[in-house]
């Protein structure tokens, strides 16, 4: 097994996991994500993210799920919000990768702050 320590653009059979700051939710630019396109299913995709924080992560296919329309890459979208979180990547070498996001608490309690 590979540990990696950020992001892999086109690896469709890695994991990752992320810890996420307080009320990420809310700092999100959805403006940002559509650039401008009238048509993006912003619905579909914030419902996406809310259900992404409530379970704690999501498989990639799971993802696929959410854009209905299939014209975005709403997979694209989310791994680009969350690569600043990212505190570790792993290789599965499997066809699906999952995100997980950590407990924040006891990632800060385990560093000791």
């Amino acid at each position: 097994m590979k540990i990696r320590a950020g992001f892999v653009s086109n690896s469709s059979s890695s994991s990752f996991v992320v810890v996420l700051p307080e009320n990420w939710l809310e700092s999100v630019d959805y403006e940002k994500i559509t650039d401008g396109d009238e048509d993006f299913p912003l619905d579909d995709f914030k419902r996406l993210l809310n259900d992404f924080v409530r379970d704690g992560g999501m498989w990639d296919e799971e993802i696929y799920e959410y854009d209905r329309e299939g014209d975005y890459d709403f997979r694209d979208h989310l791994r680009d919000l969350i690569d600043p979180y990212i505190i570790a990547g792993i290789d599965t070498s499997s066809d699906a990768g999952q995100i997980s996001i950590a407990d924040r608490a006891k990632v800060m309690k385990a560093l000791g702050l």
